[in-house]
């Protein structure tokens, strides 16, 4: 399979992300994160999957991508976009932890920290 255009999207997000274009929301799953587009909605989320025979875990990210209806489009995970395009998978898992601060007003609630700390 063909994951070029997902590989493209990982991209323009984290990008877009980083500029602070895109404003990513909590969903009621407390590890994925999500951004409305005008006719779908892109998720982002990150879990630990266990190979029980290998006696493993490892950390997996993912993006999704619905339709405006709700529909699954398509998805990737870090390990395969890594394979299509070498060093995408760490942008994917750089994506995931800029939509989660995004999401959870980081920098609101680190410079809150900040305030509190200097006047102890």
């Amino acid at each position: 399979m063909n994951y070029s255009k997902l590989v493209e999207l990982i991209e323009g997000l984290h990008k877009r992300t980083l500029a602070g274009a895109l404003s990513w929301e909590k969903t009621s799953e407390e590890q994925v994160f999500q951004v409305s587009l005008s006719h779908s909605v892109v998720k982002v989320a990150w879990n630990i999957e266990t190979n029980f025979e290998a006696g493993e875990s490892y950390e997996l990210y993912w993006v999704r991508v619905y339709s405006e209806e709700g529909s699954l489009i398509d998805e990737i995970s870090h390990s395969r976009v890594d394979r299509t395009k070498r060093g995408t998978g760490t942008v994917l898992r750089d994506l995931y932890i800029e939509a989660r601060r995004s999401a959870l007003d980081y920098e609101a609630v680190v410079d809150s920290i900040l305030d509190e700390i200097e006047s102890i």
